[in-house]
């Protein structure tokens, strides 16, 4: 298995794995133009690179965020999605000849005011891990994700925890290591990005990002890309993952 990761200029996350990849839209207001849609049958998003609509499939549903599936040759596709009329986030699973997840997450309006004083927020995280050696990804997996805002000091912090994954046709129920997000600045108009990392490998490395949103301030979106090494730095799994607050 081969991870990269690189943070372009443009702000555009990106985690190579197996020839195919995981890639994440730097969250500001709705970089990308997304439009996520929700009805009885179908989860759908559109933007200038993804149109897609897959039938509702309440097994990805998981707190706020809804999913769809779809069939393909190579797999299953998958969508899971959430969005208010403030922010959003999704994530696509395609696993075709080149798999990839893609992540999106930001805002649909700006936020004019950030609150003052701290708070701690908690909320749904959904994700996929990457398997060393295997080019196909685990199972979506669930959990949640807190954090703690110091609106006075623009500080944010938190960890990713109560992770759960069915992996194949056996429904094997695994206990995932803690993800931490390490302490990063908020900019003043909502957006931070920082360092993540997975509790208890030699090595593991990655970033988080996104951006503060609502009227008052109290919804956030984001999404995590990371990765996990051995004491002699060979690449073990990496994981992807999206997250919402106050949706």
């Amino acid at each position: 298995m081969k991870l990269s990761r690189t943070l372009p200029l443009n702000g555009f996350l990106a985690l190579a794995a197996c020839g195919g990849g995981a890639s994440a839209v730097f969250p500001v207001d709705n970089p990308s133009g997304s439009v996520l849609s929700f009805s009885e049958t179908t989860v759908s998003i559109a933007n200038q690179n993804i149109d897609v609509a897959l039938p509702r499939n309440s097994t990805f549903d998981s707190g706020p965020f809804l999913g769809g599936s779809r069939s393909t040759v190579e797999g299953e596709q998958i969508l899971v999605s959430s969005a208010t009329d403030a922010t959003y986030a999704a994530m696509l699973i395609s696993p075709d000849d080149a798999f990839a997840v893609d992540l999106f997450a930001g805002r649909l309006a700006p936020t004019q005011d950030l609150p003052t004083g701290t708070a701690s927020m908690t909320g749904t995280y959904v994700g996929s891990i990457l398997f060393a050696g295997n080019d196909t990804p685990g199972s979506p997996i669930a959990g949640t994700v807190a954090l703690d805002v110091d609106f006075d000091d623009m500080l944010i912090s938190g960890t990713i925890s109560e992770r759960g994954v069915q992996l194949f046709d056996d429904a094997v129920e695994l206990s995932l290591r803690d993800i931490t997000l390490a302490e990063t600045s908020i900019e003043t108009d909502g957006v931070f990005r920082g360092a993540s990392a997975h509790a208890g490998y030699e090595v593991s490395n990655g970033d988080y990002a996104g951006a503060i949103g609502g009227d008052a301030g109290d919804e956030v979106v984001g999404q995590v890309v990371l990765y996990d090494r051995d004491a002699d730095g060979t690449i073990i799994s990496g994981e992807a993952g999206i997250f919402a607050i106050g949706h």
